[in-house]
């Protein structure tokens, strides 16, 4: 097998695919990044068995061949390799042979015969703008458990029904609800029919998808591209133009009122960047478990403390519009790094936090404009559980 082609495409067809490869790998093999070459190119493939990434790349090929090499040594080899060049790789059974300007590796390979073959990509289900994407997965994945022994809870519940797609994760203590308009795949078409029907009016798709994963997803490609996304009865992931990324499903019942909507009386609309940045400064004096304090005060300031008696305190003061029926001293105390992660989800310039009890969930959403009322409308909501403060 024998090749060549600008290091910067090689690169960046190994850092995708070596995301599917395992820091520990059951098998030696699966430490493994597969290079195969075929007539549109240089195919690179790789999985851990719950995950698994796809890269086409052009390449000039000399010789054919399939080879599997250690993929995080590939990695590590390619991202110092000087950019603007091109990179010869010539491998024999046993080793490859990694050639640029002066620079020159030699890298064992493992037993390609003993490689599992990979499944292929599912069908597709949808199609939807790779910005709009990375904002979404952005925004619920952070609300998604980390606490494996509850593997349901870690995941992101993915609906899609007609031209709408809904995400939703939650680790009981916060809710992320985002909706996103997509354009659904064309169904297959009927057998003795020539025309294909759309996916409208089908059977909602209705997935759970590892939340870790997730987030590896929008980290894993070019948000200027528009994305494929496929699924199957097992494995749910996307495509775009040469790369694919799939992974396993979580099987379980996902909770089913997470996307009930809180009883609020009031609303506190504040400016984003202050409200954040408040936070973060006054959760430097809140421990372990500590809450910060939210306190409205006359004329629209809204008070922002931690920390009592002898301990370390700290607190902030920032301008903001209450409506509704909370008045001064209304205090609501909330987890401060959920509270922030809310803020910081909803991408706006101001948001509005909506409260009623203090002891029952309140919900923060985008400032947008118009329409801001209708709770309902709004595309991303994240509902967040206060802190009961002792008395």
């Amino acid at each position: 097998m024998k090749l060549r082609l600008p290091v910067q495409h090689l690169a960046a067809a190994v850092a995708h695919t070596v995301r599917a490869v395992s820091t520990r790998p059951v098998t030696p093999v699966m430490a493994g990044i597969l290079l195969t070459t075929a007539a549109d190119g240089l195919h690179l493939a790789a999985s851990d068995y719950e995950v698994y990434a796809t890269y086409r790349v052009s390449a000039e090929i000399a010789d054919e061949g399939r080879m599997l090499v250690p993929g995080r040594l590939l990695n590590d080899i390619c991202g110092r390799l000087p950019r603007g060049a091109d990179v010869d790789l010539d491998a024999d059974d046993a080793r490859l042979t990694i050639s640029c300007r002066g620079s020159r590796f030699s890298v064992p390979l493992l037993p390609v015969d003993e490689y599992p073959a990979l499944p292929g990509l599912p069908p597709a289900v949808a199609t939807v703008g790779g910005e709009d994407w990375a904002e979404a997965v952005a925004q619920v994945v952070p609300a998604a458990s980390t606490d494996d022994s509850l593997p349901v809870m870690t995941a992101v519940r993915v609906v899609l029904a007609d031209s709408g797609l809904m995400m939703m994760a939650t680790d009981r203590y916060r809710i992320a609800h985002r909706r996103l308009t997509v354009q659904p795949a064309p169904a297959p078409a009927a057998k003795g029919t020539k025309k294909k029907a759309t996916a409208e009016g089908a059977d909602p798709l209705d997935v759970l998808i590892p939340g870790k994963v997730f987030g590896e997803l929008a980290r894993a490609y070019d948000a200027d591209r528009p994305l494929t996304l496929h699924s199957s009865g097992e494995l749910w992931g996307w495509s775009s133009c040469d790369s694919t990324f799939l992974t396993r499903l979580i099987s379980g019942k996902f909770p089913g009122n997470i996307g009930m909507l809180p009883e609020v009386t009031g609303t506190i609309t504040a400016p984003a960047a202050e409200f954040l940045a408040a936070v973060q400064r006054v959760a430097l004096v809140a421990t372990a478990n500590t809450p910060v304090r939210l306190i409205l005060g006359e004329r629209g300031v809204l008070r922002i403390e931690a920390g009592s008696g002898d301990d370390a305190r700290g607190s902030d003061l920032i301008e903001v519009n209450p409506t509704g029926g909370i008045g001064a001293d209304y205090l609501i105390a909330f987890n401060p790094a959920y509270l922030a992660d809310g803020i910081k989800a909803t991408a706006a310039s101001e948001v509005i936090l909506h409260v009623g009890d203090p002891l029952k969930p309140a919900m923060l959403t985008a400032r947008t404009g118009a329409g801001d009322e209708d709770v309902e409308a709004q595309p991303y909501r994240y509902v967040i559980m206060p802190v009961r403060l002792n008395s």
